[in-house]
């Protein structure tokens, strides 16, 4: 019974000691409220409308997939969107 109670515990304070290192240290996270994610959005629709993805504040390794398809970011609808509509 001891075995077991004490690998429980080693167990339960493993998995306590992962999930506490895989998480972001404080000054890493940034907030974005509505005002921020507004902006992206127009932003994203600037540079959609003008063909140039190079204007997106994205990391490199960003992922851009459309219909379920990894595409490069820069293809697909990048290609043909004529400009900005209403939203």
């Amino acid at each position: 019974m001891r075995i077991l109670t004490f690998t429980f515990i080693a167990t339960i304070a493993v998995a306590i000691v992962t999930l506490l290192v895989a998480l972001p240290s404080g000054g890493s996270v940034r907030t974005c409220d509505r005002v921020c994610l507004n902006g992206f959005v127009d932003r994203y629709l600037d540079a959609l409308a003008t063909h140039d993805p190079g204007r997106l504040p994205v990391t490199r390794d960003v992922r851009f997939t459309e219909n379920g398809q990894r595409l490069e970011l820069g293809d697909g609808l990048w290609n043909t969107m004529a400009g900005e509509g209403g939203y």
